[in-house]
């Protein structure tokens, strides 16, 4: 019996995703990515700070969410979605793109982001060529709407001790590289 927990316990973690792809609660992690123009390059991760410990943002503070990617470069107005909810939308590039804040309790107390752009495109987009683009690419997900148009998403958790400033700044970055790909595949 101890054997089967034992191989049971093992098989959970083998087959956890996040853990999979190298993304724990957030203290620590960074996002694996292969840069298009030095392909096999991983980032290193960001360096903690005195201690050990990372000031981690949370979901439940969308300011300082909208702080760091100020601080980034990135437009970002924080605003509030039509279900009450934070919402920070802006635009990289030709791409606009919201910031929906996840699992939240009456607009409050929110346990993660997701990235979100969508595209209206002049030529027919097919399930294959989402799939495509899902199976180079990790962290994201392109998937059609009911209506045919591509649309883009990632989700990051940000809860419990949070994410370091430095780990969100990395996947801000990863973000903007996979739209401005996502835009040259369209042809948008």
């Amino acid at each position: 019996m101890r054997l089967l927990t034992t191989i049971g316990v093992v098989a959970a973690l083998v087959c956890t995703p996040a853990l999979a792809q190298g993304i724990s609660k957030g203290v620590g992690s960074f996002p694996v990515t292969e840069s298009p123009a030095t392909p096999g390059v991983t980032p290193l991760p960001p360096p903690e700070e005195p201690g050990g410990l990372r000031k981690g943002l949370l979901a439940s503070d969308p300011a300082s969410i909208q702080q760091v990617m100020l601080a980034e470069g990135y437009q970002a107005r924080l605003t509030t979605s039509n279900g009450g909810n934070p919402l920070i939308t802006g635009k990289i590039s030709r791409t606009e793109y919201w910031v929906y804040f996840l699992d939240c309790q009456d607009g409050q107390n929110c346990k993660g982001v997701q990235f979100h752009s969508g595209y209206i495109v002049d030529r027919p987009i097919d399930a294959a060529e989402m799939n495509e683009f899902n199976g180079r690419y990790r962290y994201i997900r392109a998937w059609l709407s009911d209506e045919g148009h591509p649309r883009m998403q990632m989700d990051l958790l940000m809860r419990d001790d949070g994410m370091g400033p430095e780990t969100f700044a990395t996947y801000l970055d990863l973000w903007r590289q996979l739209v401005s790909i996502w835009e040259e595949q369209l042809g948008v």
